[in-house]
């Protein structure tokens, strides 16, 4: 399923659990939290990305059928909040899509079209980088994670949907899927950019992804967050 969420004023639960806490890098450039109906999302510790070692990941879940609520991620100063298109970024200077996730050999959550990044231009077309279709998994770890890698990915396996009707875009060997889309589309402008789950799952079958990446930053627990100023460094 693909889709565009673009209400943000729904109550939201940001779990907080007990255990020690990196020091705060910016509060303002963490990811906003918000779940409608019975759908959960909170930063919690537990399994994460063998990238890194904090033992915190974003846990996504919906609780009921699809269409019955979702669950969104998202910060301004990381990509604009939607705004009809005030304040935009051109599309050829986006870098950093990009995320972790717990895979189905995992026990996660990994259907057609969530979890995902959805980047909405200011013309309406819209992006759904979904975890299903560029699901590498992560070397080192124990198969159980897998990175989602839109703009750095070169290699073959790495691929999204767009809403224009579009064939799939795809890495190639030589360009990653996004630069392959930004060549085809090189005067879009980007408005905002959103983590959504809104699929139905079922406990546990729960979204759980890290190491969260959006154009300058990159959030790996409930505190830390990066500064990306270049692809590599995210």
């Amino acid at each position: 399923m693909k889709k565009v969420i673009t209400a943000v004023v729904a109550f939201g639960l940001l779990v907080a659990v007990a255990g020690s806490a990196p020091a705060d890098t910016d509060s303002h450039a963490r990811l906003s939290l918000v779940a409608t109906g019975k759908a959960e999302i909170g930063w919690v510790k537990g399994p994460d990305s063998p990238l890194d070692a904090d033992h915190w990941a974003l846990n996504m879940a919906l609780n009921g059928p699809t269409g019955s609520g979702y669950t969104n991620a998202y910060n301004n100063a990381w990509l604009t909040k939607d705004d009809a298109g005030a304040t935009y970024i051109p599309i050829s200077k986006i870098r950093n899509l990009s995320f972790d996730f717990m895979n189905a050999s995992g026990g996660g959550y990994v259907g057609a079209g969530a979890p995902r990044v959805s980047v909405v231009f200011t013309d309406g077309t819209v992006v759904y980088l979904s975890a299903l279709y560029c699901d590498t998994v992560i070397s080192g770890g124990d198969g159980t994670w897998s990175r989602a890698d839109f703009t750095g990915q070169k290699a073959v396996g790495c691929a999204f949907y767009d809403s224009l009707g579009s064939p799939v875009w795809e890495s190639d060997g030589t360009h990653t899927a996004w630069q392959n889309f930004v060549a085809a589309h090189p005067t879009l402008k980007v408005d905002y950019g959103v983590v959504v789950q809104d699929e139905s799952d079922t406990s546990p079958m729960r979204a759980r992804i890290d190491r969260i990446a959006m154009y300058n930053h990159m959030q790996t627990s409930l505190y830390n967050v990066r500064y990306c100023p270049t692809e590599a460094s995210c």
